[in-house]
């Protein structure tokens, strides 16, 4: 068995991403752009709930963490935006559906024939998350924030690859847009390392167990 974050889109989100899967495979002449590109927003909008939005909503009664990852939440929502209105244009069909392989890459069907959409998790951060949430349900988080700290760091690298440097590899970017992509990169990353450090620190054993249930809940094993 292999563990994955994996979370479940809106319904309309997946309806849209199984109707261009569908027209690709179906080899359909209708122009497809305009469907990835919207597609392509939605994901970034479900990956941003699922990773941080509803994270804030849990956080509420914590004002300090929930200003934390607001801001996180408007540094990669602006920037993942604007980096999509660059990136994607008037592709060809067959563009598309290059640049859709990365939306079959990231789907995982659960044993019950559930559509998630993630990434797996190297055996050893699985077992270590794993560790870390018995602790902090058994009251013990506190002690190893510092673990969790870096933990995350790591999680939040692997996302970074997964969600975007897979989204962006099959793109056949000039000098100027990669340049906007690297810049977008970087950004995103420095935004989230810098949320990391700030957040875990100061969460106390509610908070902790919050944010343990909040993510073991999309941890899954296929």
């Amino acid at each position: 068995m292999t563990t994955y974050f994996a979370f479940k889109p809106a319904d309309k989100v997946q309806q849209e991403i199984d109707a261009l899967l569908g027209k690709i495979d179906s080899g359909s002449k209708e122009p497809l752009h305009e469907l990835h590109t919207r597609v392509s927003v939605e994901m970034i909008d479900e990956i941003l709930k699922n990773c941080v939005e509803e994270l804030i909503h849990r956080f509420q009664a914590n004002a300090e963490g929930a200003g934390i990852l607001n801001t996180l939440l408007s540094i990669l929502k602006s920037t993942a935006h604007v980096l999509v209105k660059q990136l994607l244009g008037k592709h060809s069909n067959d563009e598309v559906a290059k640049m859709a392989a990365f939306l079959r890459q990231r789907r995982i069907v659960t044993a019950t024939g559930e559509v998630r959409h993630g990434f797996a998790l190297p055996d050893d951060m699985a077992a270590q998350f794993k560790s870390l949430f018995a602790a902090i349900a058994a009251g013990e988080g506190k002690d190893r924030k510092a673990e969790l700290n870096a933990l995350m760091l790591r999680f939040a690298d692997l996302a970074l690859v997964a969600f975007y440097d897979d989204f962006v590899a099959p793109m056949d970017l000039g000098f100027i847009k990669r340049k906007a992509s690297d810049l977008g990169r970087s950004t995103i990353s420095k935004g989230i390392h810098v949320a990391v450090n700030k957040l875990i620190p100061q969460l106390g054993n509610k908070e902790l167990a919050i944010f343990a249930d909040f993510y073991g809940s999309q941890f899954i094993e296929v």
